[in-house]
């Protein structure tokens, strides 16, 4: 499943964008007039799957696509968990799932790879936020933090690329993680956010790469 708040849309694109669904392919559009950017798979696919061929529909960059599709003409869009399950479900209530919560990811090196001891490399990966620009990226080596760089600051609602260069100094097992922090002082969590569903996960996710000779 994908995220639309995680594709790169035209830094022209408002808050609230429309799409319209034509012979097969889905147009970005805004009340200033088309944009003139297509939407490309598999965003498109997701678009022609879910609405008949002339709905118009909006989205909320920032939010969680299940709750940021609305129809505006055509059928009404009632479905399961766009209308009933999306929720937070905690001993306080429940609320809706809006938008998505600040989060990072290493990409590189991946989980179970091997690398080579006292050979310098990048640490690398995404990360991204529905409430604000990521404005900080830590990476944590063995439970040590240290900042790494932001590469790419593309646009409020895109992914964010970072960087870390690294030297492995011991041969073994390590374990790597990335926290990032978002311009509304939101943190990336150590542990998960409590709900039934399991909905909004977006804790630090450690992962182990072997040092070798």
């Amino acid at each position: 499943m994908h995220d639309f708040a995680s594709a790169n849309f035209p830094a022209s694109t408002l808050r609230i964008a429309s799409f319209s669904c034509l012979e097969g392919s889905c147009t970005i559009a805004s009340p200033a007039g088309p944009s003139g950017a297509n939407l490309t798979p598999p965003f498109a696919a997701m678009f022609r799957a879910a609405f008949t061929s002339r709905s118009t529909v909006v989205l909320h960059p920032g939010q969680k696509r299940v709750r940021s599709v609305r129809v505006l003409s055509g059928p009404p869009l009632e479905t399961h968990f766009n209308t009933r399950k999306y929720i937070y479900v905690t001993e306080r209530g429940s609320t809706p799932v809006r938008a998505m919560r600040v989060k990072s990811l290493v990409t590189s090196p991946c989980g179970g790879e091997s690398v080579r001891v006292g050979q310098s490399m990048a640490i690398s990966g995404k990360a991204w936020s529905g409430n604000g620009r990521i404005v900080r990226v830590e990476v944590g080596v063995d439970g040590r933090w240290s900042d790494a760089r932001i590469a790419s600051r593309t646009s409020r609602y895109s992914w964010t690329s970072w960087t870390f260069p690294w030297v492995p100094r011991t041969v073994g097992d390590t374990m790597i993680s990335a926290r990032a922090t978002d311009s509304l002082g939101n943190v990336q969590p150590t542990e998960p956010f409590e709900n039934s569903y399991q909905y909004g996960f977006n804790a630090v996710h450690p992962m182990k790469v072997r040092v070798i000779q």
